[in-house]
């Protein structure tokens, strides 16, 4: 029963204790607020201001007014809009220690520097409560060159037509002055130079020249094949190829040149592909029967080569046989004329030397001098005497003046 009473006691001492404590703070804060200068505003209500003094005497608020909003500082502007030249290397290579590699200097590529300035924006209310944000904006453009092939895909057809209108289809498709629809295959390679990515972003500014690749340069592919063939009927577009050609390329040339975009190459992938799959049986009927013919045509007139060969070898050969046969008969001809010839100017000489006795004497001298120069002066030493009927006896002839001892 005491400690009940006891812990009674104490617990009304803490109480007491408690609100003596709530009571002077209370009333010293009440103080405080009504000794505050003149310059408070009276229209706030009490309790306000109590609250306001309390939480100061407990430091949870500071002294003074709210915030004090101040003027930011001016920005800096840079004093011009150009670019920082791009930084030369002359400082670097004229180093006589730095390597000279040829292949490094052939891979060389021209790069820039850019510098890019920053203002610090004040974002909060301490001093490094902020960030640093760029002044000016650099765009980046992809100058690489970019192809593209639009072309239908092969392959067989579904139905007899040809799979037009699909995704895999990327041709370009148009139609004759006669309205038969085909495609044609184009490829085209394109580029940015160096001095033209400011005019090509002003006409382009997402800076994607694949993206104008795949729609205006493709547009404009289709446009221009498409007014040269609306011009000739089928049967004379298809040697108008050319034409065609040099119509689209020349437009793209010229009108991407203006937007900053060099067309490098431009040119036809391909042949045509026909909208009704018999048009391309038809041609290829016609045109191997053409080939037939030309075979046909070329083989005849093989043929009649080979026949003017043989008729001239034939008439070689009888010419050569005849002037053989002619020349054979000339030389007996002249050999026979020849003997004759000689014979009469044989009996010529006989009746002219029966007729004068001293002239062939004297032949008869001419032949004994010529026999006489050729003599050697010796005699023959052998003999063969020669009988009626006795054999042919070879006698030994002693020469002038050897002997018999000699012998």
């Amino acid at each position: 029963m005491r400690d009940r009473n006891s812990k009674r006691r104490r617990f009304t001492a803490a109480a007491l204790a408690g609100t003596l404590a709530t009571v002077l703070a209370v009333g010293w804060s009440a103080g405080s607020a009504f000794a505050q200068s003149a310059d408070d505003d009276e229209d706030v209500p009490m309790d306000t201001k109590l609250f306001r003094q309390w939480m100061k005497d407990l430091g949870l608020q500071r002294d003074g007014g709210g915030i004090e909003y101040r003027e930011r500082a001016p920005l800096v502007v840079p004093p011009t809009r150009n670019l920082p030249p791009p930084q030369s290397e002359s400082a670097v290579t004229a180093n006589p220690a730095w390597p000279k590699d040829p292949d490094v200097k052939q891979r060389k590529v021209a790069a820039k520097r850019v510098q890019i300035t920053h203002r610090w924006s004040q974002e909060g209310r301490l001093t490094w409560d902020g960030r640093w944000i760029p002044t000016v904006r650099l765009v980046k453009v992809n100058r690489s060159p970019v192809t593209r092939e639009w072309i239908t895909p092969q392959g067989p057809a579904v139905a007899g037509q040809v799979l037009r209108g699909l995704a895999s289809d990327k041709a370009i498709w148009i139609e004759s002055g006669d309205s038969v629809g085909f495609s044609m295959g184009f490829t085209c390679t394109a580029f940015i130079a160096e001095d033209e990515a400011a005019r090509f972003l002003y006409w382009y500014p997402s800076g994607s020249l694949a993206d104008v690749m795949d729609r205006e340069v493709r547009g404009r592919v289709q446009q221009g094949a498409a007014e040269v063939a609306a011009k000739y009927p089928l049967d004379l577009l298809r040697a108008k190829k050319q034409e065609i050609a040099d119509a689209v390329k020349n437009d793209l040339t010229n009108f991407f040149a203006a937007r900053g975009v060099t067309i490098t190459t431009v040119g036809m992938f391909g042949g045509m592909t026909y909208e009704n799959p018999d048009i391309q049986k038809s041609i290829d009927q016609a045109f191997i029967a053409q080939q037939l013919k030309v075979v046909a045509e070329a083989r005849f007139q093989a043929q009649k080569k080979d026949n003017e060969r043989i008729e001239l070898e034939a008439n070689a050969v009888a010419e050569k046989a005849r002037r053989e046969a002619s020349g054979l008969a000339d030389a007996k001809k002249t050999t026979a004329a020849a003997e004759a010839e000689a014979i009469r100017e044989v009996n010529r000489a006989l009746n002219e030397a029966q007729q004068n006795p001293v002239l062939y004497q004297l032949k008869a001298l001419e032949v004994e001098r010529a026999r006489v120069e050729k003599w050697d002066g010796k005699y023959p030493t052998y003999f063969m005497g020669a009988g009626g009927g006795g054999p042919n006896l070879l006698w030994h002839v002693p020469t002038p003046g050897e002997t018999t001892a000699t012998r």
